[in-house]
């Protein structure tokens, strides 16, 4: 190693190892600045001490911690690699050359005894001890939260919680099983109800495993066992890194039992093969459906390290490495990969998907099912050095608590200790200036420490919000106010510190905020910096004559223009009476999320925008070169030049999007669940008092969903959730882009009535091709977060692609696939990446992915689809019926009914997918009239064709013909069911070839008995397979190997041999759709006249109370069952006058030319008509009949 060249010590700490950094230079000694330090300046630095083995991760020390340093400050902007020998041959800003105060002075500890490992921060992990040069674990027995202190004391931290320990239960690998927690000295499970895949993405991050798309089982295949269930009904974001921090009932809160403890399976792209110990081996990852190894090149610990975490091992080495491979088998999926070691997943490493030479071998790795330990002298698995440690929590270090002795104990390293100190920013630690604010009252809720209530001689009146208005001082009881003729920022700045404001840039302005009343006493202030408390700065409690009130803003007021909804735009703040913007220079996501938690917004994912996409701003660019740590509560608290100091030009304004700030919640599907919406820091739920489709529209218009099709679901139909009201008098016109643009009356915090948070269901995601001629080709998007995006080719095959096409009304037989844009290079995000639809996905966003926007893709590699029909139904009832449109030269056109047959519609039914030849033929006025040209004069076709095209045909396009002859198609197969109890259920009969016949039931199931209920209108209840003991069978059987999703609308749509005559041996296929409602009316006297259904109040029929509680029903009114209608849970407090009647249609009679209202001849109406009924066989019961329809008890025959 080098000598040092530049002399150091480090000042004011414990050791000499630990304290503020000082350097000698010129003949002085002074200190480096903490702007940008960070751990590999850090490792120079204790490397120039002697203390490099030890101080793999030395702690620093910011905002003068340790103290005040004198003379100059020699360093700043420090950027080291970590190698070298001096922080002299560091990059630097030069000697002297700095902005920064001694209150940014840095320090550090490389004298470290004590680590946290593996944790998702350097603040929280794996508790490893250096004892006699090895680091060792501390075992959990007995381990306490006065343990942790300690620890976290050393550390240099102030707070600590102890980690929650987690683990999968039963599975076959380490990264599937019943998942279980451990709390109180107990382990126990998680019950199932609410669990969904957010919940499962924070287990599997807190395992170390990869979080895409992991497997809930509700049913666990892992068993069961009589343990406690300690959580229920949890609901996480998905991003927490402890299960703790996710919202549930509260520990052992629980209505379950240990049946339904929750399961999962955190997907793995990544497996060891070729050996037969299961912790090592060759190492293959899965790439395009083919499993390959990796290539050695460049591969080392830390990349071992990611993928034994994801196979749900601690850490691993490589093992060996392979001379050669087998030419014969896949080639390496990955070459020249670079592992930081952080990550949960080798694809966010860089590698290469081809090699640019040969490749030397191929991985093999060794993961260690036990922990192993690195950084000490020992490549060894290391010790458990403490066991029953016991301290009060006053220590300064763990060795000086008791314990059992250095090495003894009985314990594993599947009990070492895990602890979290807290975040780890400066601002929570030793603070070394005044005490700005005591006194608080918090509640928990408020979202800045100013909300609290704080008792303090000064306030602020008559501004819009707490942190502005007229300052106002209290002496002797009485409240005056400031003058403002010497009121400086200076003096503000410790006015909004008194108030729990952190601004070094508040605003002052004269009488902004209104004058106090005439009797009132005005004070003169004049601060010297060094008070922390207003009233130290008035040298006399007496009036002065002054011809303004001073007021102050304390918090930095911004706002976002020129978005497409308020929670983006370009970031613009308020100075010197002024809006400027800000320049995007060192403009970072931490900087944005300081916006926009100041905005209300969420602050978790904001995105920067530095392309001017929000158009430049004028008037002046007021910051520059702004840096936050992104914990900040406002903008002016973070790094930056001076106001105004920059020599930007508009073109490098900043833009910002602060996310969608909207959410839907314990839906099954991605489209579905409850509405919570993001303000002030909390997510909160709508009432559905006044919540409408239009409503929903906005909501789902800001997901990126569709809009067509929104249903309301009220009553807390997808749970109650946080009911508290975050928007008021919502009221949208469904055309707004953001749900804030709606009118409402304010932001509010209304508490809902119990069961009254409303849910919607949105339409599918939006697809579309773009950058070709023809709509049915292009560059394939989708739209999501309310921005257009593509899709990275990788993984994307001919299933994709179909069921791109189906989605988007093309054919599904021949569709066809392009990598590497062929169709040009997309913008924005590329939303989704390798791609795994199974072809009966209604919905894009229903296939496997990665993730929306996780993706190691650039837009060279945007996929492309083509589908080869040019044509489709539109205007239907149903995707299978409406009218045809063929697509010819560019444009869209109908089709003539002239001549037009069953042969023609089969041929285009067929291009559509439909396997059946039963299609049915709809004219105006069925179908709607179209645009544009009319296709196809003399067309010919068997009914055989494949497309329409193959059919004959003199000319493209018909003159002969208008849009009142538009043809239109059904597509769909006629079903019924024959010999049960009712319509619900009997044995399948489909039509075909002019003959009913039916479905064999081999291989038939509850999908497809799921296919058959939904086309005669039975979408939900009670539906499965039925044994075939019906009768009048018609021994013709049409369809056999029937294999339906159960998500297609028509069997047709469904696998199977075909429709034809089969031979089947076994029984036929019969279903059961739900049992129907039996309905009856009660306390009538008449039938109805009317051709309409009448609603009848309770004062219309007797309404004898029965035993049974009236049931709430919403129907769409094309049920066939009223049991298929929305049915509530029994009122109970439903009274007599609200009990529903009606008076249902019947045949129109009357009685004409008798001498009274009771008697005359029989007249009915039919057809429009009026006619008589022939004596001819009238009997006394055809009297009967007709005198009970006209409300007669007594009848007389004449």
């Amino acid at each position: 190693m080098e000598r040092a060249i530049t002399p150091i010590h480090l000042e004011g700490g414990r050791s000499r190892y630990e304290g503020r950094i000082e350097l000698f230079h010129n003949g002085a000694w002074g200190t480096v600045c903490g702007h940008q330090f960070d751990e590999k300046d850090a490792r120079v630095v204790c490397r120039m001490l002697g203390k490099e083995n030890l101080s793999e991760h030395p702690i620093i020390y910011k905002s003068a911690y340790f103290g005040k340093g004198n003379g100059s400050i020699l360093l700043d902007n420090i950027d080291c690699f970590g190698h070298e020998s001096d922080l002299s041959l560091c990059t630097n800003g030069g000697w002297g050359m700095t902005k920064c105060q001694h209150g940014d002075d840095v320090g550090i500890n490389c004298d470290i005894m004590v680590r946290l490992t593996n944790g998702t921060t350097v603040s929280e992990g794996r508790v490893e001890i250096n004892h006699g040069g090895y680091w060792g674990t501390i075992c959990s027995d007995n381990f306490t939260v006065q343990n942790a202190m300690v620890i976290c004391k050393m550390l240099g931290y102030k707070n600590m919680m102890l980690a929650t320990q987690i683990r999968l239960s039963n599975g076959k690998s380490p990264s599937e099983g019943r998942v279980e927690v451990y709390h109180n000295g107990t382990w126990g499970s998680i019950c199932d109800d609410m669990f969904d895949i957010s919940d499962a993405q924070v287990v599997c991050r807190t395992l170390g495993l990869s979080t895409s798309y992991p497997t809930v089982y509700k049913k666990s295949p892992f068993g069961s066992r009589n343990i406690p269930i300690l959580m229920d009904d949890l609901e996480c974001r998905g991003d927490e890194t402890d299960i703790a921090a996710c919202h549930f009932r509260g520990w052992g809160i629980s209505n379950c039992d240990y049946t339904e403890a929750v399961a999962i399976t955190c997907h793995l792209d990544v497996r060891l093969s070729k050996s037969s110990q299961s912790q090592s081996g060759s190492v293959e990852v899965n790439h395009n459906g083919v499993w390959s190894p990796i290539c050695s090149d460049g591969f080392g610990s830390e990349e071992s390290g990611v993928v034994c975490r994801m196979l749900g091992y601690h850490t691993g080495v490589t093992n060996y490495l392979s001379k050669s491979y087998d030419r014969n088998s896949s080639f390496p999926a990955m070459y020249n990969m670079r592992c930081l070691g952080t990550e949960t997943d080798v694809h966010d490493c860089q590698y290469e998907r081809q090699s640019t030479g040969n490749c030397s071998g191929i991985v093999n790795v060794n993961c260690d099912s036990k922990i192993y330990l690195s950084g000490g002298s020992s490549s060894r698995e290391g010790p458990v050095w403490m066991d029953n440690v016991g301290c009060s929590g006053t220590e300064t270090d763990i060795s000086t608590c008791s314990f059992s002795g250095w090495g003894r104990t009985s314990c594993q390293h599947n009990r070492d200790v895990g602890i979290s100190c807290g975040l780890d920013d400066t601002k929570f630690r030793r603070g070394h200036n005044h005490i700005a604010v005591d006194n608080i009252q918090c509640t928990g809720s408020e979202q800045y420490i100013a909300d609290c209530n704080i008792t303090t001689n000064v306030k602020l009146v008559g501004g819009r919000y707490p942190n502005e208005g007229r300052i106002e001082l209290q002496h002797n009881g009485t409240w005056g106010s400031v003058c403002n003729r010497t009121f400086t920022v200076q003096d503000a700045r410790i006015v909004c510190s008194m108030l729990g404001y952190n601004n070094p840039y508040p605003e002052i302005c004269s009488s902004c905020f209104g004058v106090s009343y005439s009797n009132s006493t005005r004070y003169n202030v004049n601060c010297s910096n060094d008070e922390s408390d207003i009233s130290q700065c008035i040298a006399k409690w007496e009036d002065v004559p002054c011809l303004g009130d001073a007021g102050v803003r304390c918090r930095t007021q911004i706002r976002l223009q020129n978005g497409a909804n308020p929670s983006e735009g370009r970031v613009e703040v308020f100075h010197n009476n002024k809006w400027g913007t800000i320049c995007s220079d060192k403009f970072e996501k931490a900087d944005a999320s300081v916006i926009c938690h100041m905005l209300g917004f969420d602050p978790l994912y904001p995105k920067v925008y530095k392309d001017s996409r929000f158009l430049p701003g004028d008037g002046p660019i007021w910051m520059n070169n702004v840096e936050c740590w992104g914990t900040e509560e406002d903008l002016a608290e973070c790094e930056f030049d001076k106001y105004g100091r920059n020599t930007c030009n508009h073109s490098q304004d900043i833009g910002i999007s602060c996310g969608i700030g909207v959410r839907l919640v314990n839906g099954s599907a991605y489209n579905e669940g409850r509405v919570e919406i993001f303000h002030n820091n909390e997510w909160g739920s709508l009432c559905d008092d006044t919540f409408n489709t239009e409503d929903g529209q906005v909501v789902c218009r800001m997901i990126g969903l569709d809009t067509e099709n929104v249903t309301v679901l009220s009553s807390a139909y997808f749970g109650s959730g946080n009911a508290e009201v975050k928007i008021s008098g919502l009221n949208c016109t469904g055309l707004e882009n953001h749900i804030v643009a709606c009118n409402f009356t304010g932001w509010g915090h209304i508490t809902c009535k119990p069961n009254h948070a409303v849910g919607i269901i949105c339409g599918g995601t939006k697809l579309r091709l773009v950058n070709s001629v023809r709509p049915s080709e292009g560059r394939l998007e989708v739209f999501h977060n309310n921005a257009w995006g593509t899709v990275c080719d990788s993984n994307f095959d001919e299933t994709d692609a179909a069921t791109v096409c189906q989605i988007l009304g093309y054919n599904t037989s021949n569709p066809d696939y392009i990598g590497g844009a062929y169709f040009g290079e997309g913008t924005h995000r590329v939303w989704l990446d390798e791609l795994a639809c199974n072809g009966t996905e209604d919905d894009i966003g229903k296939c496997g992915s990665r993730g929306w926007g996780v993706s190691q893709c650039g837009h060279s590699q945007d996929v492309s689809v083509v589908c080869d029909t040019m044509v489709k139904l539109v205007d239907g009832t149903k995707p299978s019926n409406g009218r045809i449109e063929i697509f010819h030269n560019g444009e869209w056109g109908t089709i003539c009914d002239t001549s037009f047959n069953s042969a023609h519609a089969t041929v285009i039914c067929r291009m559509l997918g439909y396997n059946n030849s039963d299609a049915s033929i709809l004219k105006t006025p069925v179908i709607s009239p179209g645009k544009g040209k009319i296709f196809f004069e003399n067309i010919n076709c068997l009914g055989q064709e494949m497309d329409i095209e193959d059919c004959s045909f003199s000319n493209w396009e018909n003159s002969h013909c208008n849009h009142a002859n538009d043809i239109g198609i059904g597509c769909a197969t006629k079903v019924k069911l024959y010999g049960g109890r009712g319509p619900f259920e009997g044995t399948v009969e489909v039509y075909h070839s002019g003959k009913w016949g039916e479905i064999c039931s081999n291989e038939f199931d509850d999908k497809d008995a799921a296919v058959i209920c939904k086309m005669l209108g039975y979408k939900q209840g009670n539906i499965r397979v039925a044994n075939s003991t019906f009768s009048n069978s018609t021994g013709l059987v049409w369809l056999d190997k029937l294999q339906c999703m159960g998500n297609e609308e028509d069997v047709a749509l469904c696998k199977s041999d075909g429709f034809g005559v089969k031979k089947c041996k076994q029984q036929k296929a019969a279903v059961f759709c739900g049992q129907d409602t039996q309905v009856r009316l009660r306390g009538g006297f008449a039938m109805s006249l009317s051709t309409d259904p009448i609603l009848l109040k309770s004062t219309s029929f007797q309404t004898t109370l029965l035993n049974t509680n009236p049931v709430k029903t919403r129907c769409t009114g094309s049920e066939i069952d009223i049991g298929l209608c929305n049915v509530n849970e029994f009122e109970s407090k439903c009274g007599n006058k609200t009990y529903q009647g009606i008076r249902c249609p019947t045949t129109p009679i009357r009685l004409v030319n008798g001498k009274m209202g009771f008697e005359g001849r029989v007249d009915v109406l039919h057809n429009g008509q009026w006619g008589s009924i022939c004596g001819k066989g009238f009997q006394k019961n055809d009297a009967d009949v007709i005198c009970k329809m006209l409300g007669f008890t007594d009848r007389y025959y004449l």
